[in-house]
C-alpha cells in the first residue's frame, strides 16, 4: 500500500506530464511549420516520453488500488519557432517537473513508503537525463551561432535520423 499523501502529491503532479506532453507536441508543430525536422522529429519524441510519464504515473495509482483523475489538458496555440526559445522553455519546464518530483519522492521517504520512493528514483534519473541533454542542446545551438540549418542537421542526428 502506497502512503495516501504520497498518493495525493502523485495525482496533483499528474498534469504537469500532461502539460509538458502537449507544450512538446506545440514545439514539435512550430518546428515542422518551420521547416526544422530534425528539431521537430527530436520534440516529438519528447512530447511521447512525456506522455508515457503520465500513464507510468496513472499505472502506478491503479497498480496499488488508489484513486486517480485523468486531467483535461490547456489549449496551446503554437508559435513562431525560435530554437533558444523553445530549448530554453523546455528546460525551465524539465526543471520545474524535477522539482515536483523530487518533492513527492522526498515525501514517500519521509513516509517510508519505499514503492514509492523506488518509483520516483526512476523519474528523478529520467529528469537528470533530460536536463542534461537540453543544456547540451542549448549549448549546440550557441555553438551554431544562429546557423539553424547546421543546428537542424545535429537534431536530426540526436534522434538517429541524420
Amino acid at each position: 500500500m502506497i502512503n495516501p499523501t504520497v498518493a495525493a502529491l502523485l495525482n496533483a503532479h499528474i498534469p504537469a506530464e500532461l502539460k509538458a506532453h502537449h507544450v512538446y507536441l506545440a514545439l514539435a508543430d512550430a518546428a515542422n511549420r518551420a521547416g526544422m525536422f530534425g528539431c521537430e522529429a527530436w520534440l516529438a519524441q519528447q512530447s511521447a516520453e512525456e506522455r508515457e510519464h503520465m500513464l507510468r504515473m496513472l499505472n502506478f495509482l491503479r497498480d496499488f488500488d488508489q484513486p486517480y483523475t485523468i486531467p483535461d489538458a490547456d489549449a496551446i496555440t503554437p508559435t513562431a519557432f525560435d530554437p533558444d526559445a523553445a530549448f530554453t522553455a523546455a528546460l525551465e519546464l524539465e526543471r520545474a517537473v524535477t522539482a515536483e518530483i523530487g518533492q513527492i519522492a522526498q515525501e514517500a521517504l519521509a513516509h517510508r513508503d519505499f514503492q514509492s520512493y523506488e518509483a520516483m528514483a526512476w523519474f528523478v534519473r529520467e529528469q537528470t537525463d533530460s536536463e542534461r541533454v537540453l543544456g547540451d542542446i542549448l549549448a549546440r545551438w550557441g555553438a551554431a551561432s544562429g546557423n539553424a540549418l547546421e543546428f537542424d542537421e545535429w537534431m536530426a542526428e540526436l534522434v538517429g535520423g541524420g
